[in-house]
């Protein structure tokens, strides 16, 4: 019988520890952390040294018993999660869980930085314990994050609207964006020209530009001096083009470019940004199955790269060996320095697990390929390229840089004409990186020193003419002009953070620690306080206007420099440097202080807050379409309002005016109601006129409302609002024979009855279904339905039959029970089949996923079914009894922008 246990965090990951260590451990998953502070309250004890309460988390009881039963049988219990804070912490609470029901079991803190057989049984041969500071770091972290969103939050729901939050690190990153679009709003383009030519000698043309006229250099960054205007630039093309051009100088020298050092997890996610594309989520996804192992074949299941969430650039000597040899064997010993290179690394570096590397250099991505995903090839190749690449010898350069007078007999003006090329003459690091190596460049020299501005637009100049050869040029030589002209630039606003630039921004200020930035890119997009557009965020209208209100109530609680100074002391408490409840108590003094002001200070939106206080108060927040101070039916003040779909502006005056205002989102066009006039009713012939409907949609409707319901769809499409009149299809209503049309609604276009209201048919809607049958009817197909917090999975003969799932359920029969169907559960190692049936307890990776893939089709059986006519005074369409649809409602407009 098995007499030593060993608890990790996944499935994937206990079957490979399992296939490591043999039938004398018995190897099973925790699934992540097994306690947490309960949902509801703070749930920390101020008066007893910040004392927190710890439960076991929902859905985890059974976990519990089965460890329970397993860690009584048992005389040692190696607790085996990840070796950084998150994974001390499961290991700790684990412990506590356990003890009190194995007190004779040893418990081992075994802790490895790659799932290889050799670390594996290394790490369990000469355990450790569990490393109480940082236990003590995380236990910090996680009460400071549920003190700060609790409580914030609360002040928001107070003032606002019930369902906003804030997070300490998350509220500091959505107000770097916020402030960034602020400023391109702020920015005045500053127009300049340049004049690039074309030179000839002999055969060969080659491209220069004017960098300097009558004496002074010349500037493209739209600071002075610069060519200002066209009238200047277009002299100095004419003077060129009369000039006597003469080579004046000509420069060669080498360029020597160093390889950057291994990927830490931040500088991992902005490359498989730049260079794969993948998003920070994916990429950490794909990194966790590749750390937790594949299965190789004839290898058995292997893990093929070292843990992924670190920011040292360390790499263990015996890794440092094998690359050198496998770079001897690959590349020739030309290619290796002398001695092997080790990076500086960061000040704030936490150095206890090494550099992202492969586990073996025997495993290139040509020997794996086979066994791994499309993007896990890529990653895995991405880490792969870097690492060996991070130790072979610098690329080498030789760059040339050649200047040509222009001079003109009879006039003291002179222009300086400037061409670069360059000549790739040791490829050396790049040889291995390949493809790859603008990812690289756009980091930066990691650790190089700071270009001044001259150096800086020498390298601009290289980069953008460095790739060009040029032909044989001695002092003296005079090659002929092929063309000149003069070009207009703009100076270019700042640009909107993607995800790495937001990534990289976040770690160079020492904001949040590179394991939470996925997280935290997550929240700020799922709470709607930001959008992405062309891949790069872009603020919402609420999340701006949060912002605002946690800067007028809490100062610098929110800044980059305070947030920065709450994790290095974190870190302090981690080193053992710092008690973590002295941490606190200094953290909670200043925010308790900030918290009480705030509360007094912060504007309130549940009464309104009049517009003219809007302006006067908010830095951030502006109205894309101000509509003034004072109501245009009513003149009472017009107030800036939140309803349950959103932000509005309402008249002061109600209920006795309802007049509304719906706020589009930054760069969606405000509907102009002078692009709609002048149209009338087809079917009376009345003026239309634009109205909001309930669900903050704007239309047509006619005046003669309700003697006329007609109504037409308005839509806004490339930048002007339109109205768009029913379509006919050329086919008749099977019900009643009238012409089927095609209509404009806000969720898109659809086709239904040109008789409606007094004709309700529609043509049956594409359904999605998942392959499986509803195991509660046993008739009906689960589909994929859309519902109020997300996709959902539900019977398709509801509400006769209302059986439904959150997890997508795939026709593949559990091997352990039987039962018909799985579900898919999403895990930060990837997608994962999982029995729902009680006490199956069957969870595995999902590999073939691609194979259930829902399918949409129409269904056959409702297709042409007649529907029965309204009945005598039908109302319009949108509308509900009694309703009349000229008015608009309160808090009309959807945060969320739906259509």
């Amino acid at each position: 019988m098995p007499k030593s246990l060993v608890i990790v965090e996944s499935p994937a990951k206990a079957g490979t520890l399992a296939k490591f260590l043999g039938k004398d451990y018995v190897v099973t998953a925790c699934y992540g952390h097994v306690r947490d502070l309960p949902k509801k309250g703070i749930s920390v004890d101020r008066e007893k040294g910040y004392e927190p309460t710890w439960e076991v988390l929902p859905g985890k009881q059974r976990t519990i018993a089965e460890l329970k039963k397993l860690a009584r049988s048992a005389e040692d219990v190696y607790l085996a999660a990840d070796p950084d804070r998150e994974g001390e912490a499961i290991c700790w609470h684990l412990e506590e869980v356990l003890r009190p029901q194995a007190p004779k079991a040893r418990f081992h803190r075994a802790e490895f930085q790659e799932i290889t057989r050799s670390a594996v049984t290394r790490a369990i041969a000469s355990p450790g314990a569990i490393d109480r500071n940082r236990v003590a770091a995380q236990q910090a972290r996680r009460i400071i994050d549920r003190i700060v969103g609790y409580e914030v939050s609360d002040l928001l729901w107070s003032k606002v609207w019930r369902g906003l939050s804030a997070g300490r690190v998350q509220t500091v990153a959505l107000r770097i964006i916020v402030e960034r679009e602020s400023e391109r709003e702020r920015f005045v383009p500053v127009p300049y020209f340049s004049v690039p030519v074309t030179l000839a000698k002999g055969e060969a043309a080659f491209p220069a530009r004017v960098v300097s006229w009558r004496g002074e250099k010349l500037r493209f960054d739209g600071t002075d001096p610069r060519l200002a205007t066209r009238e200047s630039a277009e002299e100095v093309v004419a003077h060129v083009r009369a000039a006597r051009l003469a080579v004046v100088s000509v420069e060669a020298r080498e360029r020597r470019l160093s390889a950057p050092p291994p990927f830490t997890t931040s500088k991992l996610q902005q490359a498989a940004a730049r260079a794969l594309g993948f998003s920070v989520r994916r990429t950490m996804q794909v990194a966790q199955r590749l750390y937790e192992g594949k299965a190789l074949g004839e290898r058995g299941t292997v893990g093929l790269i070292t843990y992924m969430r670190t920011d040292s650039t360390r790499t263990a000597e015996e890794a440092l060996t094998a690359v050198r040899a496998h770079i001897g064997a690959t590349y020739g010993e030309a290619a290796l320095p002398a001695e092997p290179r080790r990076f500086r690394q960061k000040k704030d570096a936490q150095d206890a697990h090494e550099a992202i590397r492969p586990t073996s250099t025997e495993l290139p991505p040509e020997a794996v390929a086979r066994y791994l995903t499309t993007e896990e090839l890529k990653l895995y190749r991405l880490v792969w390229s870097r690492f060996v690449a991070s130790q072979m010898n610098p690329s080498l350069s030789e760059i040339t840089t050649v200047d040509v007078e222009a001079a003109r007999e009879g006039s003291r003006d002179v222009a300086l004409l400037r061409a670069t090329g360059s000549v790739l003459k040791d490829a050396g690091w790049l040889r291995a990186w390949g493809q790859e190596a603008d990812a690289v460049e756009e980091e930066g020299e990691a650790n190089g020193p700071a270009l001044n501005g001259e150096a800086k637009e020498r390298g601009n100049e290289e980069a953008a003419e460095g790739k060009v050869r040029l032909p044989a040029l001695a002092k003296g030589d005079a090659p002929a002009l092929v063309s000149a002209a003069a070009e207009d630039h703009e100076t270019q606003p700042p640009p909107r953070f993607n995800e790495a630039s937001l990534v990289k921004f976040l770690e160079e200020n020492g904001i949040g620690r590179p394991s939470t930035y996925a997280e935290i890119l997550r929240k700020i997009e799922d709470r709607e306080y930001v959008r992405k557009k062309d891949r790069r965020f872009l603020p919402t209208m609420i999340g701006r206007l949060v912002v605002d209100l946690l800067r007028e109530g809490f100062d610098d609680f929110f800044q980059t420099e305070y947030t920065a100074r709450m994790e290095e002391e974190l870190d302090e408490v981690e080193e053992g440097k710092l008690d973590w409840r002295a941490a606190l108590a200094e953290f909670d003094g200043k925010f308790s202080r900030d918290r009480n002001r705030a509360a007094k200070a912060m504007a309130s939106l549940k009464a309104g807050l009049p517009l003219a206080e809007v302006r006067k108060r908010f830095v951030d927040f502006r109205l894309t379409n101000d509509p003034g101070d004072l109501c245009p039916k009513s003149g009472h003040p017009l107030k800036l309002r939140m309803g349950k779909n959103g932000l509005f502006v309402a008249c002061a005056g109600y209920p006795e005016c309802e007049f509304t205002v719906d706020i589009p989102e930054p760069e969606e066009d405000p509907i102009d109601q002078s692009e709609l006039e002048g149209q009338t009713c087809e079917e009376c012939g009345s003026p239309m006129v634009l109205r909001t409907g309930r669900d903050g949609s704007a239309f047509l409707g006619c005046s003669s409302y309700p003697k006329c319901r007609n109504t037409v769809a308005v839509k806004v499409a490339g930048g002007k609002a339109e109205a768009r009149p029913d379509v006919p299809t050329g086919e008749s209503c099977p019900s009643c024979g009238s012409p089927m049309v095609t209509r404009h609604g806000r969720y898109g276009d659809y086709v239904a009855c040109s008789n409606y209201p007094a004709c309700r048919y529609r043509p049956p809607k594409p359904v999605t279904t998942t392959g499986v049958t509803c195991p509660k009817c046993g008739r009906g197909d689960v589909l994929v339905r859309k519902g109020r917090f997300g996709p959902f999975y539900g019977c398709s003969n509801y509400p006769s039959c209302d059986r439904n799932f959150r997890a997508r359920p795939v026709p593949k029969a559990c091997p352990s029970c039987g039962t018909p169907y799985l579900l898919v559960r999403e895990r930060k190692a990837g997608p994962f089949y999982a029995c729902e049936k009680e006490g199956c307890g069957f969870d595995e990776p999902a590999g073939d996923l691609t194979l259930y893939e829902p399918r949409t089709h129409v269904p056959p059986a409702a297709a042409g079914a007649p529907t029965e006519p309204a009945r005598p005074g039908a109302r319009a369409r949108g509308t509900k009894a009694g309703q009349k649809p000229a008015r608009p409602a309160r808090g009309a407009r959807s945060a969320k922008k739906t259509g």
